[in-house]
C-alpha cells in the first residue's frame, strides 16, 4: 500500500504503477490518494509521476524486496508542518563579535548585536521542550539550556544572558576525520539534541575546516554535567562529493571516517519517446540503498534501489518505457532529445537518531547527458 493522502497536492502520484518481480509494469488506480497492490515475487518496484506548476514533472522509481514494500504502508511525503507557535526572548552577554543562536521545540532563530538582540522563535511546537541557547564567535563558547519549557503562544523566554550566572563554559573535543580527498574542502557542523524526539539545536553556521587529505578540528559541546541522558551531540562533516554524520552523548575526542568514493557510472540512452537513461556502475559495499536520477531543469527522473533487491554490487538503473500503460503521459519525463545533468548517489542503511555512535554516511556523483 503506497498512501499519498497526508501530501500536498504537488506531491501526490498523479499516475502509479508496480512491478512484480521483472514482471511487466502495470498501472494502479488509487481511492482517495492510496494505492494497494500485491507484491507476490520476492522484489519488486513502484513508479508514480508527481505534477507541480509551470511544466514541472517528477517520475521516481523506487526498487524494493518484497519485504520491505509490504511490512508497512509506504508514505513518500509527511503532512506539511502547522504553524507552531512564536516565542520571544531577549539576548544578552553578547557583543559585536558573537552571536547567539537559540532553539526551543523544533525552531531555532539567531541574535545578534545591536540591531537584533530581541528574537523571535517561529514554529515552536506545543507541549514541554528544553531551550538551548549558544554563544557563537570564532568558537561556541558558553550556553544555555533550560529544561522543560511550556511558552504560550507569543509569549516569552525573558532574558538569556551568556555572561549570566545562568550560562555555562562549553567543553571541546579534537575530532579528526579519515578519508579526505587530496584536493576536497572540508567542512563541518554541530547540533545539540534534546527530549525524547531529538529536537534539533545548532551550535551555528558551517565551518570551513579545508584540507588536503585528513582533517581534524575542534569541537563544542556541552559538558556532562548539564545533561540529561537522553541529551546528544551530532557531527555533520562533508568533504567533496561524501558526506557522514554521527551522534553520540559525550563530548569527548573521537573519529570520524567518510565513506569510500562513488565510481562513475556509464550512462547511456535507451532509446523511446522520451529520454530513458541508463547507469550501470558498482556500488561500494559500505551503502545500502543507491539512486539514479537525470533533469532538463523542469523533467525530473530518479530511480533508486536497495542492496537487498540489487543483490550485490552490480547497478543497472534505468527508466523503463510507461508508454504504452493507460494514463501515462510521455511529457512527465524530459523530451527524447533533451540534455541536462545526472547523478548517482549512495548511502548507508538509515540510523535511529540521538543513539549513542549511530553513523549515517552518503556519496554522490555526477555529469551531463
Amino acid at each position: 500500500t503506497v498512501d499519498f493522502s497526508t501530501c500536498d497536492v504537488a506531491d501526490r502520484a498523479a499516475w502509479l504503477a508496480y512491478q512484480d518481480g521483472n514482471g511487466a509494469w502495470t498501472k494502479v488506480t488509487g481511492v482517495a490518494n492510496v494505492y494497494t497492490f500485491n507484491i507476490t515475487s520476492g522484489k519488486g518496484g513502484v513508479a508514480y509521476a508527481s505534477l507541480g506548476t509551470g511544466g514541472v514533472s517528477s517520475v521516481q522509481v523506487q526498487y524494493m524486496t518484497q519485504a520491505a514494500l509490504t511490512a508497512r504502508t509506504l508514505t513518500f511525503c509527511s503532512p506539511t508542518p502547522t504553524g507552531g507557535k512564536t516565542v520571544t526572548g531577549i539576548a544578552a552577554g553578547i557583543d559585536a563579535s558573537h552571536e547567539a543562536y537559540v532553539s526551543l521545540g523544533g525552531g531555532t532563530t539567531r541574535a545578534f548585536f545591536p540591531s537584533a538582540l530581541n528574537f523571535q522563535i517561529l514554529g515552536v511546537k506545543d507541549g514541554t521542550h528544553d531551550l538551548v541557547g549558544f554563544r557563537y564567535g570564532l568558537e561556541a563558547d558558553r550556553a544555555i539550556i533550560r529544561r522543560d519549557q511550556n511558552i504560550a503562544d507569543n509569549g516569552s523566554v525573558g532574558t538569556l544572558d551568556f555572561a549570566g550566572a545562568e550560562s555555562f563554559a562549553t567543553v571541546s573535543a579534537t575530532i579528526t576525520v579519515d578519508g579526505v580527498g587530496a584536493n576536497d574542502p572540508l567542512y563541518h557542523n554541530l547540533s545539540y539534541h534534546v527530549s525524547a524526539t531529538c529536537e534539533v539545536a545548532p551550535y551555528g553556521p558551517d565551518f570551513n575546516i579545508g584540507g588536503p587529505g585528513s582533517g581534524s578540528f575542534i569541537a563544542f559541546g556541552l559538558p556532562a554535567a548539564q545533561q540529561r541522558a537522553s541529551d546528544y551531540h551530532s557531527i555533520h562533516v562533508e568533504s567533496g562529493s561524501r558526506s557522514v554524520t554521527e551522534y553520540f552523548h559525550t563530548m569527548a575526542a573521537r573519529t570520524v571516517t567518510l565513506g569510500p568514493l562513488l565510481p562513475t557510472p556509464t550512462v547511456t540512452s535507451l532509446g523511446g519517446p522520451y529520454q530513458r537513461l541508463q547507469a550501470v556502475y558498482t556500488l561500494p559495499a559500505a551503502y545500502a540503498v543507491t539512486a539514479f536520477g537525470y533533469d532538463d531543469g523542469t523533467k525530473f527522473v530518479n530511480l533508486s534501489a536497495t542492496s537487498g533487491y540489487l543483490g550485490g554490487a552490480a547497478v543497472t538503473l534505468g527508466l523503463a518505457d510507461y508508454s504504452g500503460l493507460a494514463g501515462w503521459d510521455n511529457n512527465w519525463a524530459p523530451p527524447s532529445t533533451s540534455s541536462g545533468h545526472w547523478n548517482v548517489s549512495a548511502a548507508t542503511s538509515p540510523v535511529s537518531v540521538c543513539t549513542e555512535n549511530a553513523s549515517f554516511k552518503s556519496a554522490v556523483a555526477g555529469g551531463m547527458y
